[in-house]
């Protein structure tokens, strides 16, 4: 079923430009030890499964074989939270002392200096929050394991370009994202988007949403736009439901909701592509 597998050449342009704002949905069991979130832990265990530094250790770890377009997982923006003193994240500072609109170019470079120095948050960005929910059920589908995550509101215009700075705020209704999403600036993330798949080169059958902003028609269509064709889109529960309800779904867990959720969505997948 897969046909979008990564080559090396587009696996290293694509770290080398997006790996502070995207990863892959490639995990294994022991991502699902319950344990809080730790930087180091999290890097070890991304650096077994997803890091490569040479095509000889990308194909050693057979992510040609694992990594792919086919899907996308979409989520809304770069999430926020404070630094703690107990578990100091360098990210999370960078984020939040250059959250501004004004510090977007600062904050587009202090990103890149941080990947660049330290692999340890290369690939970072929603690695271990997306896994708790996500990964039981994508490890046992074929087409879901393996795809591509990232988020689209991200990019910011500067002299003609598109920088994917990120968008930082744990807020889904700020006034940033808002804004990012209002009919005169939504092209921008689209077809930052675009270029972000290009560069990988992918083009996506199926780009699963996990954000309720993102199933909006406007979205779709600007995506739809900029692509130059119609992708099957797919509506999963973020990862952090944030007060949604499993017992109104006749669920007895969070874990069986998205169980189910996930598991529909590798059927309709399969019947679609």
């Amino acid at each position: 079923m897969r046909k979008n597998y990564i080559d090396y050449e587009n696996y290293e342009a694509l770290k080398s430009k997006y790996g502070h704002v995207s990863t892959w949905a490639l995990w294994d069991e022991d991502i699902l030890d319950g344990s809080k979130d730790n930087v180091d832990m999290d890097y070890k265990k991304r650096k077994e499964l997803l890091i490569a530094n040479s095509e000889e250790e990308y194909k050693e770890k057979g992510l040609d074989k694992l990594l792919h377009g086919d899907v996308v997982v979409l989520a809304l923006n770069f999430s926020c939270p404070k630094e703690t003193k107990s578990n100091p994240n360098p990210l999370l500072k960078i984020l939040n002392e250059y959250k501004d609109e004004a510090y977007n170019n600062k904050r587009y470079e202090e990103l890149m200096n941080l990947v660049e120095n330290d692999e340890r948050f290369m690939f970072y960005n929603m690695y271990k929050a997306a896994a708790r929910r996500y990964a039981p059920e994508f490890m046992k589908s074929d087409i879901l394991h393996g795809a591509y995550m990232t988020d689209f509101i991200k990019f910011v215009e500067d002299d003609g370009k598109l920088l994917p700075a990120g968008i930082p705020d744990s807020n889904s209704g700020a006034d940033i994202i808002a804004d990012s999403l209002s009919k005169d600036k939504i092209y921008i993330q689209a077809k930052g988007l675009k270029e972000e798949f290009d560069l990988l080169g992918i083009k996506p059958k199926v780009i699963i949403t996990v954000s309720s902003k993102l199933n909006r028609t406007s979205v779709r269509e600007a995506i739809e736009k900029e692509l130059g064709y119609k992708p099957y889109f797919e509506q999963l529960h973020h990862y952090s439901p944030n007060g949604s309800s499993y017992r109104n779904r006749g669920f007895e867990s969070y874990d069986d909701m998205y169980a189910s959720e996930i598991r529909q969505i590798a059927e309709s997948i399969k019947s679609k592509v």
